[in-house]
């Protein structure tokens, strides 16, 4: 196999959902441990050098646990597919022609990635200009969002889930502490101290969430 050559993956990730989504990334970071490790030299002056140095920089480290991989899955494939290109010839049409074939969702995370590369960039002196703020992203569909569960609903699928099914167990979760997937997915017996409160560090907003768990919603002092 040639250096640097890397194999992509034929397995449908999902794409009915967020790329930030906690299924998403599971199903994307189950993808990744089935690729080959290559070892490749990125040409000094390349967008592929551009990345690499990006992927371990402080920028890409302060992004969110969430975050961070829906990024990486993007700067990897602008890794691929324009790599050997120099990175100082980079203009915003060509950003515009990576985005062109993909779906307006993935689209949006890629342009994404691409205003985190170029700002990055600009901010080291690889490149004069941030070229991805003359980028165009392609418009969302309208839709008509999420349905919301009536009661009924919900009430068919706790009839259909027993209480000790993992199913049950993640709609209990979310119906009763409303904390978002993200943190949802991390939740544990070991957030829950002595006096029955739930604690953990929101991952959006980095705020630390307080949840009744055991012990009653008021005089928690």
């Amino acid at each position: 196999m040639p250096e640097g050559h890397c194999t992509n993956t034929t397995a449908e990730l999902p794409n009915d959902i967020p790329e930030d989504h906690p299924k998403f990334i599971a199903a994307w970071s189950i993808e990744e441990q089935k690729k080959p490790e290559t070892k490749s030299r990125a040409k000094l002056g390349t967008i592929a050098a551009g990345c690499k140095t990006y992927l371990k920089s402080g920028s890409y480290r302060d992004l969110t646990d969430s975050y961070r991989p829906v990024i990486r899955r993007h700067v990897e494939a602008i890794r691929d597919t324009r790599g050997k290109a120099p990175v100082t010839g980079l203009r915003a049409y060509h950003i515009n022609a990576d985005l062109d074939p993909l779906t307006p969702a993935v689209a949006r995370s890629r342009l994404k990635a691409w205003k985190k590369l170029c700002g990055f960039w600009t901010g080291q002196g690889m490149i004069p200009d941030d070229v991805s703020r003359a980028a165009v992203g392609k418009k969302m569909p309208k839709t008509e969002g999420h349905k919301e569960w009536t009661r009924s609903e919900v009430a068919l699928f706790r009839n259909y889930w027993p209480i000790d099914t993992p199913q049950r167990h993640a709609l209990e979760l979310l119906q009763w502490r409303g904390a978002r997937c993200v943190d949802a997915v991390s939740l544990g017996p070991g957030m829950i101290d002595r006096n029955g409160l739930l604690t953990f560090r929101q991952q959006k907003t980095k705020v630390i969430a307080h949840i009744p768990w055991t012990c009653p919603a008021l005089g928690l002092e």
